[in-house]
């Protein structure tokens, strides 16, 4: 079992969660892994909550990880709620090539928190636990392209017909939901530094 980080628990209430949600290939991880890496935050990331194979939902011939029925909001609750509280917690971690949980992985509290994932605001509960809501906002057309230059592979049909819609419909929620709105038609570096602008004017 991994740990996620060496440092004792912070010991008092003080703890926040911090909610990035976004398009595939909006910039969520990178940012918050850029972060982590300065700063030595504890980012989590929603593609850890994946169901396993056998129970993701299918669209057609293909397995749909485009909504929220194929997440254990349940299991993420829970983790939330430890973070919260300053304790330690256990989390999964999820092979997307394996469709399996392959092992899990501690988490430790710090003052600032991460979780990032497209389909982060989906839930109430979830919100609710989430002390910033931050959407990164991309044109699907630009989805698109850098879906493509990242995975040359991904099958088109399953970009057009799964990803893009699911991301016009819940891309739209998210954004509804959330304290702040980034353009993510943007550079990385331009995004990333409004995030911290934001994070900074909060915390």
């Amino acid at each position: 079992m991994e740990t996620t980080r060496q440092e004792d628990p912070v010991k008092n209430n003080m703890i926040y969660l911090i909610g990035i949600a976004g398009a595939t290939s909006s910039g969520k991880t990178t940012i918050c892994e850029h972060i982590n890496q300065r700063y030595g935050y504890t980012h989590i990331k929603l593609d850890d909550f994946f169901l396993d194979e056998k129970d993701l939902p299918f669209h057609l011939q293909w397995k749909n990880m485009e909504i929220p029925e194929s997440l254990d909001f349940d299991y993420l609750s829970k983790v939330l709620i430890g973070i919260k509280s300053g304790e330690r917690t256990v989390m999964p971690k999820y092979s997307k090539k394996e469709y399996r949980k392959v092992d899990f992985q501690e988490v430790i509290p710090t003052k600032i928190n991460f979780i990032e994932g497209f389909l982060l605001f989906a839930r109430q509960d979830i919100r609710d636990l989430l002390d910033l809501k931050i959407f990164i906002k991309v044109e699907p057309n630009i989805v698109r392209e850098r879906r493509l230059t990242r995975q040359p592979d991904v099958k088109e049909y399953y970009l057009d017909k799964i990803i893009i819609p699911a991301y016009k419909v819940y891309g739209a929620n998210a954004e509804r939901y959330a304290d702040n709105v980034i353009d993510g038609n943007r550079s990385i570096e331009e995004i990333e530094e409004d995030f911290l602008k934001i994070v900074r004017e909060h915390f």
